[in-house]
């Protein structure tokens, strides 16, 4: 910056042109060692304050017979600066390398060989730093297909990069990873290298194939449904897409009807249903069953169950209806319903008849009964009696009951006790009955025994367990364990059997008749003989005519 009539003459010193830490006695020294000085990098001071590096040479030279310094500086701000530019660069460039989520890779074009990878290529690959780095990608098998590898190569020597090549890659475990590869050839050292940069989509293309699947499988739906489904438009009001269901029900093709309304098409019987299908959905979001008529090409009129539910399908709202014909399950319901009547009928007719038989021969024994002078034939009648009496009830229930599979036992057991002691003239305030029994319907395969043994309890009871007007009272318990399972409990606070009494092997017909009637339920039975007796039983559900009648 300094002019030459601003220098000539004046001591280098004077000008104060030194700003580096080299100073100029430095550079003397150095010359008085070595004679001269090639590119010895100073930074001087410019006239205006600037600094500026320099390359200087110097040398001492014989002129005019005197000794002198002859120097020459090369301003090299530029290089410096570009220098500077460069390391920023690499810099930044080291930075995105080692941070980023994607895998990068450089690689000798020469062989091939990989002189470095960063950490993100080793998360992806399974490949660490130290096993991939002087290995080329074919040692270490990175691609799945040599086609891809080859279609990279390809990209790069005809156009010298290559920009989202979808490439599968193999994992250090086998598996196979989808990546998206850019990729080209830079200088480093003064060689061509490959610097490829890859981003993992594997999840992204395991739910790109999802949502493909999902197509697919509603594709196979939609079109293989029996049902009628459209797809309506939710803003336009028009139907977008229909299936062969539809084609099928209604007699229309595709073409008639895609882009049109229902109301132009004249699918809805009357307005008022169209009405109340869009209040339904307006309330509830969504409709099941609704029972709607509608009419087909033909004129016709059809009956069906119509469901709606919303979707979305590229941002746009629609309405996926589902129409299930019902015509014909309705047709076919009316006859079942009127099968089922039919033969609900033919039972109950049948229950009383059989209840009526069953009172007829009770009639008979009764009237048998009057010529029987020997107390004892007297008694076993009676006992018979009671034991018809006991089948007639459960038939006079079932006639009269709305469920002709089952009896509420406890109605039923209410009347047995009371014809019992009816049977036998025994006064209330003699003897008490106490009925703990539990509100359920039972089988009438179940009933049937259960009902015999009671009876035969409680006549046993009520002959034997109160001599000689002895007081006392009778105990009737029946509720339900589990499932399928009971517990029933007569007990009597009279005299109680003998200890030795083996029940099994008991001569009364009637203890015979709960032995044989229990096994049937496949009960088990315990008997105490304390402060009177009770027979405690517990037995499951009897089927006789099979589980599935019921």
């Amino acid at each position: 910056g300094y002019t030459w009539d601003e220098v000539k003459g004046r001591s280098i010193v004077s000008l104060d042109i030194w700003a580096g830490p080299v100073s100029r006695s430095d550079l003397v020294e150095k010359l008085k060692a070595d004679i001269e000085v090639k590119d010895f990098e100073i930074v001087l001071r410019k006239k205006d304050g600037r600094q500026i590096p320099v390359m200087l040479s110097a040398g001492m030279i014989q002129l005019e017979g005197k000794t002198r310094m002859l120097t020459q500086a090369r301003d090299i701000s530029a290089i410096r600066q570009a220098e500077q530019a460069l390391r920023v660069s690499e810099e930044k460039f080291r930075k995105v390398f080692l941070a980023s989520p994607d895998a990068f890779s450089i690689s000798r074009a020469e062989d091939g060989r990989i002189v470095d990878v960063n950490d993100s290529f080793s998360k992806i690959t399974g490949w660490s730093q130290e096993e991939a780095i002087g290995k080329t990608t074919l040692e270490i098998g990175l691609f799945a297909d040599p086609e891809d590898r080859n279609s990279l190569m390809k990209a790069l020597e005809e156009e010298g990069i290559a920009q989202n090549l979808e490439i599968r890659y193999r994992s250090k475990t086998g598996g196979i990873i989808y990546g998206l590869t850019s990729g080209t050839l830079v200088v480093f050292d003064g060689a061509p290298h490959l610097l490829a940069v890859t981003r993992d989509i594997s999840a992204i293309r395991k739910a790109q194939e999802a949502i493909r699947e999902g197509e697919e499988r509603f594709e196979a739906i939609f079109n293989t449904s029996p049902d009628a489904i459209v797809i309506l438009d939710m803003e336009t009001k028009k139907i977008a897409d229909v299936n062969e269901g539809f084609v099928t029900l209604s007699g229309y093709r595709k073409d008639e009807v895609i882009g049109q309304t229902a109301e132009a098409v004249g699918l809805w019987e009357v307005p008022a249903q169209k009405d109340e299908f869009y209040r339904i959905l307006d309330q509830r979001g969504v409709i099941d069953g609704l029972e709607c008529r509608f009419v087909l090409k033909d004129g016709s009129l059809e009956k069906g169950f119509l469901s709606a539910r919303p979707l979305q399908l590229k941002g746009r709202p629609y309405l996926l209806v589902t129409v299930r014909d019902v015509s014909s399950l309705l047709e076919t319901q009316k006859k079942l319903r009127a099968s089922v009547a039919e033969k609900e009928v033919l039972l109950r007719e049948v229950h009383h008849r059989v209840k009526n038989n069953l009172q007829v021969i009770l009639g008979l024994l009764n009237l048998q009964e009057h010529h029987i002078e020997d107390e004892q034939g007297r008694q076993i009648f009676k006992e018979s009696q009671n034991r018809i009496l006991t089948m007639s009830l459960i038939h006079e229930v079932l006639y009269q009951s709305r469920d002709i599979a089952r009896i509420n036992f406890k109605d039923y057991l209410v009347s047995l006790t009371n014809n019992l002691f009816s049977s036998y003239g025994i006064s209330r305030e003699k003897i008490s009955l106490e009925l703990d029994i539990e509100r359920t319907e039972v089988v009438v395969d179940t009933a049937i025994p259960c009902g015999l043994i009671i009876n035969e309890l409680v006549t046993n009871a009520l002959k034997h367990a109160f001599p000689k007007g002895r007081e006392g009272s009778i105990q009737v318990t029946f509720k339900r364990r589990k499932p399928g399972g009971y517990l029933l409990e007569v007990r009597d606070d009279g005299v109680g059997l003998s200890r030795d009494l083996d029940v099994c092997k008991a001569g009364s017909l009637g203890l015979q008749l709960v032995v044989i009637l229990l096994e049937q339920l496949k009960g088990k039975l315990e008997i105490d003989s304390r402060g009177g007796t009770t027979f405690r039983m517990e037995f499951g559900e009897y089927f006789e005519a099979g589980a599935m009648l019921y």
